[in-house]
């Protein structure tokens, strides 16, 4: 679907953990001549197990491989939003996917965190860059979590091509810190000479499984 080599795949997406939990782990080839060969690595939460840790697949064209998996948290596991990550590296990328492990206090239920906070900042309400020709500025995405683990978050500005120029980098990554936050900066550059005009801009989140739209950015060029 993804038009990916290769494809990690963990199910549920979500768990609510009091104990011993079991999920499945996928991989699927979506090569058409050659076998995909490789390791996938799950890593667990610091402190919790997973069984297995890591595990070689051998996928013929068009195959696929499930393989059960068994995360168990430590006694007295911190409440909050925590990460198992399951990820394989085949040709020079790397693909991962992630289950959120939410653990509660005994009798306790609770609202289930997509673990991220996104802000954009400096930019006013709604937010709105107007600039001259040759003018600079940075559109500025906070990034807060409320994870215990490790959150690793992609960035793509989304904008309509007649504004590329202005958008010299539109895709970054960032890791954001358990329960601490980050920071990814986007130059805009408008090239001397541009011609007057007004069009929009937002910017795409994914991370965890999760996919968040900014607000939409009103960008001016004025003469």
């Amino acid at each position: 679907m993804g038009d990916l080599p290769v494809a990690v795949h963990l199910s549920p997406s979500d768990l609510d953990v009091a104990g011993p939990v079991d999920l499945t782990l996928t991989v699927a080839s979506g090569l058409t001549e050659d076998l995909a060969e490789g390791v996938v690595t799950l890593t667990a939460p610091d402190g919790w197990s997973v069984a297995p840790a890591v595990r070689p697949y051998v996928l013929r064209p068009g195959g696929h491989a499930t393989v059960p998996v068994r995360v168990t948290p430590p006694a007295g596991a911190e409440t909050g939003l925590h990460l198992l990550t399951a990820r394989i590296e085949f040709g020079g990328q790397t693909y991962e996917d992630v289950t959120r492990l939410h653990v509660f206090r005994p009798g306790e239920s609770g609202r289930r965190s997509p673990g991220l906070e996104v802000t954009l900042e400096g930019l006013g309400h709604p937010p709105h860059l107007r600039l001259g020709p040759g003018g600079r500025a940075e559109v500025v995405l906070r990034l807060r979590s409320e994870a215990r683990s490790p959150v690793a978050a992609q960035a793509q500005l989304v904008s309509p091509w007649q504004t590329f120029e202005m958008f010299p980098e539109w895709n970054r990554g960032a890791v954001v810190p358990p329960e601490g936050e980050a920071e990814v900066c986007f130059p805009v550059r408008v090239p001397p000479g541009a011609r007057p005009g007004r069009w929009w801009a937002l910017v795409k989140i994914a991370c965890a499984g999760w996919l968040h739209y900014t607000d939409t950015i009103e960008v001016e060029v004025e003469p």
